[in-house]
C-alpha cells in the first residue's frame, strides 16, 4: 500500500494557461483524458476517513480506457493518504459494481471531467475541467513509507507558492 500525497486548488484560465506553459517547459504531457470518477460512500463518510472511488479514464487521443478501484484510508484535506488501487477492464465494470454492492457501497456520487496530466519531477499535476465541480488542479506523489510527508507537502507549498496557486480551504472538503 502506498501513501498518497495530495493537493488540489481552484484554477482559473489565466492560471491554467500559466500552468499549462510551465508543465510544457519544465514537464512532460502524461496523457488527456476523459474522467468518469465515481465517489462511493463508506459508512463513516461524515468523517471522511475512508473513500472508495470508481475511476474511468478514456484517453481522448487513442480511445483506451484505464479502469481503477481505489480505496483511501485517511481524512479528506489531510493530504497524505494510504492508497491501494485495484486495475480492473471496462468489460468487468458491471462485476466491479456487483462486488462493491456485496461489501455494502451502494451510493455514491459521479463526477465528469476533462483531465490533463502532466508529469514534473517527482509529481503529477492534474487539471480539470468542465466538470460537476469547478475547473481545479490536483498535483500529487507517492511514497512508499509515512516517513517523510510533512517534508514533501512543505516542498508542493513551495512550489505552487512560485507557480501563483492557491489551495481549497478546508470548507471546500466540508461540502
Amino acid at each position: 500500500m502506498k501513501i498518497e500525497i495530495e493537493k488540489r486548488g481552484p484554477i482559473s484560465q489565466k492560471e491554467k494557461e500559466r500552468l499549462v506553459q510551465f508543465l510544457t517547459k519544465k514537464g512532460a504531457l502524461i496523457k488527456k483524458t476523459e474522467q468518469l470518477a465515481i465517489f462511493c460512500e463508506t459508512d463513516d463518510i461524515n468523517d471522511s476517513k475512508k473513500t472508495v472511488s470508481l475511476n474511468l479514464l478514456k484517453d481522448t487521443s487513442t480511445g483506451d480506457f484505464d479502469c481503477t478501484l481505489k480505496a483511501k484510508l485517511g481524512a479528506w484535506g489531510k493530504h497524505a493518504r494510504k492508497e491501494i488501487t485495484f486495475p480492473f477492464s471496462e468489460a468487468d465494470f458491471e462485476s466491479v459494481i456487483g462486488f462493491m454492492e456485496v461489501l455494502g457501497i451502494t451510493r455514491a456520487c459521479p463526477r465528469f471531467y476533462l483531465r490533463s496530466d502532466y508529469a514534473y519531477d517527482i509529481y503529477k499535476f492534474s487539471i480539470k475541467e468542465e466538470g460537476l465541480l469547478e475547473d481545479h488542479f490536483e498535483i500529487e506523489t507517492e511514497i512508499e513509507k509515512d516517513e517523510g510527508t510533512d517534508r514533501i507537502e512543505d516542498e508542493i507549498l513551495v512550489l505552487l507558492t512560485k507557480l501563483q496557486l492557491t489551495l481549497f480551504d478546508d470548507t471546500y472538503y466540508k461540502n
